[in-house]
């Protein structure tokens, strides 16, 4: 209710039958939710029954006097604070949640830096990464291959040379991401990788990483 009307744009990010969530966002997050959700490959609409993530605008830090480039919202933050909902601050975004509400809310900065939306696209993760590492998954910071349906995963510091290892590879393996990759389990219980963006590069060469795709190691 304290969001109202406010939907423009909804995903479904969906990783298996426990992780999966509604994204939401409003019209000052329309343009970036749309570019984080096709880096993603994540499908259009909404599932009935899953936990919903809004992305909301909030208001432009001093930068050299340029005002904020999108809406704000202000009545939801506002709302958000008397309705008694805590703050997180991960510095840059903020996530808004409440004891007795499954919905979440992400709110992003407003100012007109590109790679600053990139981050937040990536920072935007963390509460997913958080609840999959609750129920035994694991974020890393590998890269993702598949041979003959089955993946591996080449582990290893910044450049150490995980992409170059991808670019490399004989034509009947297939690169699903260089840099991240996460772990859940399977319906067999065994661990099922899901290949993600490499948020250094993901605005810069037009590709997408399908996360919702997985295979066994």
């Amino acid at each position: 209710e304290i969001l109202g009307q406010s939907e423009t744009d909804t995903f479904i990010f969906r990783l298996n039958a426990q992780f999966s969530w509604n994204l939401a966002g409003t019209e000052g997050t329309s343009n970036w939710l749309n570019k984080w959700a096709g880096l993603m490959g994540l499908e259009a609409g909404a599932a009935e029954g899953l936990p919903t993530i809004w992305f909301v605008r909030g208001a432009a830090p001093p930068l050299n006097g340029r005002g904020a480039p999108w809406p704000t919202d202000f009545r939801i933050l506002d709302a958000l604070q008397q309705a008694g909902w805590h703050v997180r601050d991960l510095r840059v975004i903020r996530m808004w949640w409440h004891p007795d509400r499954t919905e979440l809310i992400c709110e992003l900065l407003n100012i007109p830096v590109d790679h600053m939306e990139t981050t937040m696209m990536w920072q935007a993760l963390h509460p997913l990464y958080e609840a999959v590492m609750f129920g035994g998954g694991l974020p890393l910071h590998a890269a993702l291959v598949e041979h003959r349906g089955k993946g591996f995963l080449l582990a290893g510091a910044g450049g150490r040379g995980k992409s170059t290892c991808c670019a490399r590879l004989p034509k009947d393996w297939t690169a699903l991401s260089d840099d991240e990759t996460l772990l859940v389990r399977s319906a067999k219980k065994r661990p099922a990788a899901h290949p993600f963006p490499t948020w250094s590069v993901a605005n810069a060469n037009g590709r997408s990483w399908s996360v919702s795709r997985n295979v066994e190691l």
